[in-house]
């Protein structure tokens, strides 16, 4: 019945499962080469990059050469230089002497891209991926898709603490609805729980609106530390050091993904100076003074609804005592996780029982039964596999060049490993 029915439908050579970042890029490399028999579906109605966090003030943390493909296709049409270029904006952008730059600017970039590409689908849900032994079942909005190989780049999720999942409401939310639900946060008691760029963000964000009731920063770890960010540390986000990394065992990933957490999960440097020195102007300066609490090494434990506000409780892991805090509104930008995994469980359940456990070759295809026959591609997968970078800008040009390679069966794209100035070996 299915052969009947294939017969009647196109067969993709590869389906891309999520129009993000990562997908975008490897759908601009085929792109290039003029390979046609792909499709990339994407579930929103345009390129979104962590839209509950583009502030005006959100920067990237990484260098914009690091973009879409330039790191393997410098000529390419499809540079963030040669967006700024089209746009007529490449000397301004040079006069600004500096190389931050807001995510704003790249979310442009991004839209850009995507707009030029025609095997991208947007509006478009995958539902569900289903293997018959012979193609890759992909359901979307509905409606079945025939694929050889998949490439599965399904973005992140929010990373929920337990003790909140029961009292996610409007006034309890992830950071990623933090953008829409910012005006509501006026004349109210605000709690920020986190220890990272997003609650960084948005503490700098609210404090400076100077409108609401009172705002509490609250992290678990021992300092509100600034991202770890020297040419050394970069190093570990090349492709060399992936090589290395792959080759070490379990426990020596694990302890160096905690060693080298502020390398990823840091906060910018500028943005903890502009914090510290927006509350010593407002504390001692100004008639405007708000009651805020900044509490570093303070662990949530509990949030209980109380009326129309909530207690939270609190562990100082300094000191060891424990205490209750009332708000009215919670954002939690406790981090994110990949959702690749929700998808890939289907195809993969009975030879893996959690992300951390998936074997990925070096072309970034998936160890599994059909493996070599049907191919699974994945993209930000699994940090404890491939590293800090895996989901990172830094390596996603190269990452997506080997999987183009791969695909197309001959190396187009420069994939040879960088110079190293350190010596992992």
């Amino acid at each position: 019945m299915r052969k009947s029915y294939v017969n009647n439908n196109k067969v993709y050579d590869l389906i891309g499962i999520g129009g993000g970042v990562f997908n975008l890029s490897l759908a601009v490399m085929l792109e290039e080469q003029g390979f046609e028999n792909a499709i990339f579906f994407e579930r929103n109605e345009t390129i979104h990059w962590h839209p509950g966090l583009l502030l005006d003030t959100s920067e990237l943390q990484v260098n914009f050469m690091k973009d879409l493909i330039l790191p393997v296709s410098p000529t390419s049409k499809y540079t963030f230089i040669n967006y700024l270029h089209h746009r007529n904006l490449l000397y301004q952008f040079l006069n600004r002497k500096t190389d931050t730059i807001s995510r704003n600017q790249f979310q442009a970039y991004f839209r850009w891209v995507a707009d030029m590409l025609p095997s991208l689908r947007m509006n478009s849900t995958v539902e569900q991926i289903r293997h018959d032994g012979e193609l890759f079942i992909v359901t979307v909005n509905g409606e079945d898709y025939f694929a050889k190989d998949i490439s599965i780049a399904a973005g992140i999720k929010s990373n929920v603490p337990e003790c909140a999942k029961d009292v996610i409401s409007d006034d309890v939310f992830h950071v990623t609805e933090f953008a829409r639900r910012r005006d509501a946060l006026a004349g109210q008691r605000v709690s920020v729980i986190g220890s990272g760029q997003s609650s960084a963000e948005v503490f700098a964000d609210v404090f400076s609106q100077n409108h609401c009731k009172s705002i509490h920063w609250l992290g678990r770890r021992y300092s509100f530390a600034q991202l770890e960010d020297n040419c050394f540390v970069n190093e570990f986000y090349s492709p060399s050091f992936i090589k290395v990394f792959k080759g070490l065992t379990t426990d020596k990933k694990k302890d160096f993904i905690q060693r080298m957490e502020m390398s990823s999960d840091g906060i910018n440097q500028g943005l903890l100076d502009n914090i510290y020195r927006s509350i010593f102007d407002r504390k001692f300066f100004t008639e405007h003074d708000c009651d805020y609490a900044i509490r570093p090494y303070h662990e949530l434990q509990a949030i209980e609804k109380s009326g129309s506000a909530y207690v939270l409780t609190f562990k100082n892991l300094l000191q060891g005592d424990t205490y209750t805090l009332e708000s009215d509104k919670v954002i939690l930008a406790t981090g994110f996780k990949s959702a690749s995994w929700d998808l890939l469980q289907s195809l993969v359940s009975d030879e893996y029982q959690s992300v951390d456990e998936l074997k990925i070759s070096d072309d970034y295809e998936l160890h599994w039964q059909h493996m070599g026959k049907n191919r699974i591609y994945v993209q930000n997968t699994s940090k404890m596999q491939l590293g800090l970078g895996d989901p990172n800008l830094s390596i996603s040009a190269y990452r997506a060049a080997m999987i183009a390679n791969s695909i197309l069966k001959k190396p187009v794209f420069q994939t040879q490993p960088d110079t190293p100035l350190l010596g992992y070996m």
